[in-house]
């Protein structure tokens, strides 16, 4: 897959539909970059070799990933010269748990996107999405989460988790412990 990914004209010409779902495993530095590419921007699908350069030069300079597309594009009607956005993490692997992973819930903490995964291994990880990183680690007393949603009670957002026919609401105290609210007690 490498090879084909660096090669700049192949994705031009590609069936871009069945070449998406196999770019993920590539090792290469140049080889991941030109895969963020092509995910990055879904309306290359069905464009032509002129319009996909075109939009894979604006995606390159938004990334910033080189040069390679927007110096291809040249003869196209816009390519892009430069780009400032803030950069995200569109997709990333989070490695943590020891277990298998059985919830995986989005939530505002302090105005913050935040991803809370929850596993067999009794922990539950709080991620920042944008940097892929576990910021906080809880372990409840409860054993292996199977589910967690986000709930909010008398208006104040909350993390909730479910467990083998038990599920509480949960804060947690100074130190990082898992402890159920208030209006969980006896749930």
């Amino acid at each position: 897959m490498d090879d084909l990914l660096a090669d700049m004209t192949y994705p031009l010409h590609a069936d871009l539909r069945r070449l998406l779902p196999v770019v993920g495993p590539a090792r290469t530095t140049e080889a991941r970059g030109h895969a963020l590419i092509l995910r990055q921007t879904p309306l290359a699908i069905d464009a032509g070799p002129a319009e996909r350069a075109a939009l894979f030069s604006v995606t390159e300079a938004q990334e910033g990933l080189g040069r390679t597309y927007r110096e291809y594009a040249a003869d196209s009607r816009y390519r892009a010269a430069w780009a400032v956005v803030t950069p995200q993490a569109k997709e990333a692997v989070l490695e943590g748990h020891t277990e298998e992973v059985r919830a995986v819930c989005d939530l505002i903490v302090k105005g913050r996107s935040m991803r809370a995964s929850a596993a067999e291994d009794g922990t539950l990880r709080l991620w920042d999405p944008v940097l892929a990183r576990v910021t906080r680690v809880l372990r409840p007393r409860f054993g292996g989460i199977r589910a967690l949603w986000e709930c909010s009670i008398d208006g104040h957002p909350h993390l909730a988790i479910g467990t083998g026919g038990r599920s509480a609401p949960l804060g947690s105290d100074d130190r990082g412990r898992c402890r159920p609210t208030p209006h969980a007690e006896g749930a």
